[in-house]
């Protein structure tokens, strides 16, 4: 295990040779880890979970936004393309 603190590692704790879990959470302990209660860990898996729907909702709206400019781009040169061959054929036409 890989202490660090502000992003540098300060120590490493060997806890291979730990057999159980009970020994895991005790050499944690020593090293100043506290255990989260049930309605802590559920509060950070669902603060995780609308952090990632939001993320996903907004790049979603992103890719959207792209589509329609796109659609409206090929919209606006299909007319413009066809607008041109149509006045070629008027004036032919006269």
């Amino acid at each position: 295990m890989h202490i660090y603190e502000d992003g540098k590692e300060v120590e490493e704790v060997p806890i291979y040779e730990l057999t159980t879990h009970a020994d895991i959470v005790k050499k944690m302990e020593e090293k100043g880890f506290q255990l989260k209660s049930s309605q802590e860990l559920l509060k950070d898996r669902l603060l995780k979970s609308d952090l990632a729907n939001l993320e996903a909702s907004s790049l979603a709206g992103k890719s959207t936004l792209y589509m329609v400019a796109g659609t409206i781009g090929i919209v606006i040169l299909f007319l413009v393309v066809r607008g041109k061959t149509k006045a070629r054929k008027l004036r032919l036409v006269r």
